[in-house]
């Protein structure tokens, strides 16, 4: 109890740090400020053909996962009316075999269902993720062709200029 006493007056007599933004309205606005267009695209270089195709990857493989567990979970549930209607002895006398019911137990085929349909969902919410990145970097990179007239000063150690870029 005395270390608590002791350590609450400094903390709260500590100041805030000086580096950050002073109000939640200051901190919002700098963060929704929209970017320059060309900026996500690269300046048109980029298309989002690579974030889509990947969504498309992982849409696919989640999409297969929830069908194979769809197919584990209907087996699974016929493995179990098997093993209620047929009661399988094995005696010492007549060896019939392995017995599926002991050696492949129901439950094993809702573990793999429920383990297929868990892998799906980090799969599906990644490829949604990836899709809308790449909507953004292909509308960044429509926006910036749209540009109708852009004017870009250089210079080097002899001279300089500007280049007129006409793109329509």
């Amino acid at each position: 109890m005395l270390v608590i006493s002791l350590a609450l007056p400094s903390v709260a007599i500590a100041a805030p740090p000086t580096d950050q933004v002073e109000g939640p309205r200051a901190a919002a606005d700098s963060e929704s400020a929209p970017e320059p267009v060309g900026t996500l695209s690269q300046q048109g270089e980029r298309r989002g053909v690579l974030e889509l195709g990947i969504g498309v990857l992982l849409t696919g493989v989640g999409a297969g996962l929830i069908g194979f567990g769809t197919l584990q979970f209907i087996r699974a549930r016929e493995h179990v009316e098997y093993c209620r209607d047929a009661a399988v002895v094995i005696t010492e006398l007549e060896p019939q075999g392995i017995d599926p019911c002991v050696f492949d137990p129901p439950p094993l085929g809702f573990a793999s269902a429920g383990l297929s349909w868990g892998f799906s969902l980090p799969l599906l919410v990644g490829a949604g993720m990836l899709f809308a990145r790449g909507g953004r970097i292909a509308g960044d990179a429509r926006r910036y062709d749209q540009r109708e007239l852009s004017l870009s000063p250089w210079w080097q150690r002899r001279g300089g200029g500007a280049s007129l870029t006409l793109r329509f």
